[in-house]
């Protein structure tokens, strides 16, 4: 109830901060190859999940930010060494590894779309589904360090600028504003720790 009443009031609710201050954090650390980035996707994932469920109705929104934290954990794992105690280093995809990306990513936002659309109140949920199952896939893409993770990130990003803002989620939208940027930088610095 004072969550609605803040959103009501124009007012923003500390998740919102929560999840921007922490989501900058990750990204930034992501760009720099650090694992610590995990820790704080992981704070901003469940920060972005809250308001999915409960400001702003984003449902599959809410869901990819729980399995983010999950990614979390396995990114920060990963990264560290995991298995075979040894780092994983940045490599390429190959076409045919863009193409399993993208038919994968299309097959799994179908199922959610008509699920959200039929069952709930859900605000734009065909978008929502589609930048759902990419984020997930680049994801487990920046988990393996492949270097066109990046690309993918720009992409989702630059639509999810245009979801936040037309939900009046304007921190979450200047949010992935700050993480196109971001992903730009990570996509040069990646591409030289490649080279």
């Amino acid at each position: 109830m004072l969550d609605q009443l803040l959103l009501e009031l124009g007012g923003l609710h500390f998740v919102d901060y929560s999840g921007l201050i922490f989501g900058i954090l990750y990204v930034f650390f992501a760009t720099k190859e650090r694992a610590i980035c995990w820790v704080f996707g992981g704070i901003s994932s469940l920060s972005i999940a809250y308001a999915g469920f409960v400001l702003y109705r984003l449902y599959s929104d809410g869901i990819l930010n729980i399995i983010y934290f999950l990614f979390a954990i396995w990114g920060l794992r990963n990264w560290l060494g995991g298995q075979a105690n040894s780092p994983v280093s940045v490599s390429r995809m190959d076409r045919r590894a863009h193409l399993y990306y993208i038919l994968i990513s299309l097959c799994a936002a179908i199922p959610m779309a008509v699920l959200f659309s039929l069952f709930t109140e859900a605000s734009l949920p065909w978008l929502d589904a589609l930048t759902t199952s990419f984020a997930l896939g680049a994801t487990i893409l920046t988990i393996q360090k492949k270097l066109e993770n990046w690309i993918y990130w720009i992409i989702i990003d630059l639509v999810y600028i245009g979801i936040y803002y037309s939900q009046g989620a304007y921190l979450f939208a200047i949010l992935f504003v700050v993480y196109v940027i971001l992903a730009v930088q990570g996509f040069i610095s990646w591409k030289r720790s490649y080279s």
